[in-house]
């Protein structure tokens, strides 16, 4: 009869100790658990902003760096044939050109400073892209509307704003970033 409660007392406090084991392990593993989980936020960071270096140099060589080149060949056509007729017309074109690389340079900063077309829905986003450069543009959609990944949204965008911009390039100057002698077919 005396050995019974001490035999109780004895397999409670196991028992009990035990269980603080558990909870102490638990405490670890939470912490190592909530210390994997903040180096995974850090990791996707970095990716993310790897990502978007990316595609921001992507949109820097797309869009500024060709026209800037397409210059440049005017400007040595120019230099070739000056004082001759075609250089003057080089000129022109370079310098035009220039401009528009400007222009297009100032947008991807603005656009990288406050992206507007990534608000409104996709429709409305690619008509007003389209719109920038070709303002009577008009947007026929077909089918119900879905949703679509971000990035699928931004290369859309940008295809529709290259597009455009290809467009009103072409039209207002059939031969536009080609040196004179090296025409477009």
């Amino acid at each position: 009869m005396l050995l019974g409660p001490l035999a109780v007392g004895v397999l409670l406090t196991l028992i009990y100790d035990r269980i603080e084991q558990d909870a102490g392990e638990q405490r670890r593993l939470h912490s190592e658990v909530s210390l994997a989980q903040g180096r995974l936020a850090a990791s996707e960071r970095r990716a993310g902003t790897i990502e978007e270096r990316e595609r921001v140099s992507r949109e820097i060589h797309d869009t500024v760096t060709q026209g800037l080149a397409s210059s440049l060949l005017l400007l040595e056509a120019a230099d070739r044939s000056w004082p001759g007729a075609t250089s003057r017309q080089d000129l022109n074109q370079a310098t035009e050109l220039l401009r528009r690389s400007l222009s297009e340079t100032r947008s991807v900063v603005h656009e990288l400073s406050s992206p507007g077309l990534d608000a409104s829905p996709l429709s409305e986003a690619l008509h007003q892209a389209a719109t920038q450069y070709v303002p009577n543009t008009r947007l026929l959609v077909t089918g119900e509307p879905r949703a679509v990944s971000a990035e699928v949204r931004h290369t859309l965008l940008r295809v529709v704003q290259s597009a455009a911009a290809n467009i009103q390039r072409h039209h207002n100057h059939p031969d536009a970033g080609f040196p004179s002698g090296l025409r477009h077919p």
